[in-house]
């Protein structure tokens, strides 16, 4: 008995791993597809969060060598409350990015 269930866990590993295999081509394909429709910019929505209140709004976004990049002001909400949480969501249609901005590498707060 110890050998079929051994059989079937085996079975089952292998499953998973071609699960996972397949949800990481399809990510790729849609990534792949976002960043060909995408193109150099678009307006998106970003949103943001401090004390427990949310912000979105439009804005123009620029995509280079696999980055989305935006600019703002320090006197703005939205640099305030991206430095208090960096936790920041992009959205454009029905796809939503969101990203821990800590773990950014290059970005700026100046």
């Amino acid at each position: 008995m110890k050998e079929a269930n051994s059989h079937n866990l085996y079975d089952v590993e292998e499953v998973f791993d071609e699960k996972e295999k397949m949800m990481n081509r399809l990510f790729k394909e849609k990534l792949n597809e976002l960043y060909t429709e995408f193109g150099d910019s678009k307006v998106m929505v970003l949103s943001t969060a401090c004390n427990n209140k949310v912000s979105s709004r439009m804005m123009s976004i620029v995509f280079i060598d696999g980055k989305f990049y935006f600019q703002t002001d320090k006197k703005f909400r939205k640099y305030k409350q991206v430095l208090s949480n960096f936790n920041v969501a992009l959205c454009i249609d029905n796809i939503q990015v969101e990203v821990d901005y800590s773990q950014v590498s290059g970005h700026k707060n100046e």
